[in-house]
């Protein structure tokens, strides 16, 4: 019942977001952002000691603003995936633009398939749908929502235009046999497995780490093994040394 409430309501939120013009809804998605930062204590806490570890030399009161800041820009991003379902290749054209795509095409034409690792930064959402619009749709790495309704909702929506996701729950198989087919895989570089599903622990062998479920036993191989980089003869992914990224212009402003 619950689940059912909690569904209906952020879709029916969603619904009105996407419909509204875009001022409109940043102003209405500030407001949700500023409920929700005054709201959730905890989480507000967590965003300051983090600003308080990255930036110690801020000011309280700067890092204070640049927190709400943040909470701002998720309620914009919020914006921007409501009105995805809208968004075609040509309605995008003349606001997102894509800098450094030949490097990820030299990547893909290798045909050993390509990973992309970026920022957790940014319109991370709307980037990797743009990267499906402009033809070339890619794997994303996720974590499932607890709300399985919601989860399919949001999935559907990231997926409208060829995009595939996979749970970090089962990652490293569905990592590879993505790239064995040749496909491209997107995942933000500070994914990291928390407890229960497993944790870090240093490796008596050179420093290194490995990843162990909460019962002490080896999941994985660690970390490097993934990207081949060290071993070129074993037909690595295509790790471009370009850079490409999707650039939103200035109407957008995320």
């Amino acid at each position: 019942m619950l689940e059912s409430l909690e569904y209906g309501l952020v879709v029916a939120i969603a619904s009105c977001l996407g419909r509204m013009p875009r001022g409109i809804a940043r102003f209405l998605s500030g407001c949700i952002a500023f409920g929700v930062y005054r709201g959730f204590g905890r989480l507000r806490r967590v965003g300051m000691r983090n600003l308080e570890l990255a930036l110690p030399e801020l000011p309280y009161k700067t890092r204070k603003r640049i927190l709400r800041r943040v909470y701002v820009h998720l309620g914009w991003q919020l914006v921007e995936f409501c009105r995805m379902t809208r968004y075609t290749a040509e309605n995008t054209r003349d606001w997102i633009r894509a800098e450094g795509l030949e490097h990820y095409l030299a990547a893909q034409a290798r045909g050993k398939g390509v990973l992309v690792l970026t920022g957790h930064l940014g319109a991370w959402e709307l980037s990797s749908f743009y990267h499906s619009l402009m033809g070339h749709p890619m794997g994303m790495l996720i974590r499932r929502l607890d709300n399985r309704r919601l989860d399919e909702y949001v999935n559907r929506i990231r997926c409208l235009h060829g995009n595939f996701v996979l749970s970090k729950d089962d990652f490293g198989r569905g990592l590879l046999t993505a790239i064995h087919a040749g496909r491209t895989v997107g995942m933000l570089i500070d994914t990291n497995m928390t407890p229960p599903r497993g944790e870090y622990r240093r490796r008596k062998d050179g420093g290194r780490y490995a990843h162990r479920d909460s019962h002490g036993r080896r999941r994985c191989a660690r970390s490097q093994s993934l990207h081949q980089g060290d071993h070129p003869g074993r037909g690595a992914p295509g790790l471009g040394r370009g850079r490409f990224s999707a650039r939103l212009g200035r109407s957008t402003a995320l």
